[in-house]
């Protein structure tokens, strides 16, 4: 027998060989990582993934003092839209929102689904004039699909936590929603 191991099937594994499954492990975690924050219905970020990317941007936010916004987006008559056309179209819809959403923010933007028909913008370095129109944009490519939302923006301050930037933008969405929807109200 073999002084390097008593077994004829045994693998002698090298550094290659190591750092190929070092690989392959960390893209497998990738993947899990990204099952656990991101929605499987309209592939944008799942409250998990939203608690994160909040977090990592409002840490950024305090380091540089950079203008840093966040909206709050419920797609106006839902129900209504689930009621008359089945929850296969209402799924359809979120989709479709969501895919729109992505085409108008930035790479380091971010689009998440908050619940139901809830959606936010994580729109870090950018002013609230600028994530206004962004807002604005993307409210005049959902009419096109005879889609309107409510939407707030609000802009972060160094007062703020997470809780109180959502709050806020909450607030503003719904001056929206209780008139006549269809809009974008900012602070």
């Amino acid at each position: 027998m073999s002084s390097q191991g008593s077994c004829p099937h045994s693998r002698h594994w090298d550094d290659s060989d190591s750092a190929d499954r070092i690989r392959e492990l960390e893209n497998e975690l990738a993947v899990m990582r990204g099952l656990l924050t991101t929605d499987p219905l309209t592939d944008v970020l799942n409250r998990r993934g939203i608690d994160e990317r909040m977090s990592a941007s409002f840490a950024h936010y305090l380091r540089t003092h950079k203008p840093f916004c966040f909206a709050v987006i419920d797609l106006d008559n839902f129900k209504r839209i689930n009621d008359t056309n089945g929850h296969k179209y209402g799924d359809m819809v979120l989709q479709t929102f969501a895919a729109m959403a992505k085409r108008h923010i930035r790479p380091d933007d971010s689009v998440g689904r908050f619940g139901g028909e809830e959606f936010v913008l994580i729109l870090p370095e950018t002013s609230v004039a600028t994530a206004k129109k962004i807002c604005e944009r993307l409210l005049k490519e959902t009419r096109t699909h005879d889609v309107t939302f409510s939407c707030g923006v609000t802009q972060v301050t160094l007062d703020d936590n997470q809780a109180s930037i959502l709050e806020r933008a909450d607030a503003l969405m719904y001056s929206i929603k209780t008139g006549d929807k269809n809009g974008v109200a900012t602070d």
